[in-house]
């Protein structure tokens, strides 16, 4: 399964943040940036060459459209992606079945937490508090 996809404040503001970058190295060393992984790192596991990546970085070539979901899944993050929906016009959004099972999972955790707060309230009782929590 993968991670969870739930967006922070932080994130959204990143996103609307990258909206505003004007080329697509820009988006790129931002997202490495927000990763906390080093240039070389990224260059690494995208197994391309380093005089090649510094010419990405710099705007000489162009990042291989073939290695942006790896890249994506190395940062942890999707600005690339965004920005570039943004530019086109467009947002991106989940596809309903991650959301669908991000749903049944906060379900569990929602059923799990009703399950303790009834334990807790019957505790308070055979103690003899009047009021258990409601």
């Amino acid at each position: 399964m993968e991670t969870e996809k739930i967006m922070s404040v932080e994130d959204i503001n990143s996103i609307a943040a990258i909206a505003s970058i004007s080329d697509f190295k820009e988006v790129i060393k931002t997202s490495i940036r927000k990763s906390g992984l080093s240039e070389k790192q990224v260059c690494w596991e995208l197994d391309i060459d380093q005089g090649y990546w510094s010419k990405i970085l710099s705007g000489s070539n162009q990042f291989p459209v073939d290695k942006l979901i790896k890249f994506c899944e190395i940062v942890s993050n999707d600005f690339p992606l965004h920005w570039l929906a943004h530019k086109r016009g467009y947002q991106l959004r989940f596809l309903p079945v991650e959301l669908e099972e991000e749903n049944l999972q906060l379900k569990h955790v929602l059923k799990q937490t009703q399950e303790k707060i009834k334990i807790m309230e019957e505790c308070m009782l055979l103690v003899g508090a009047k009021n258990p929590i409601k």
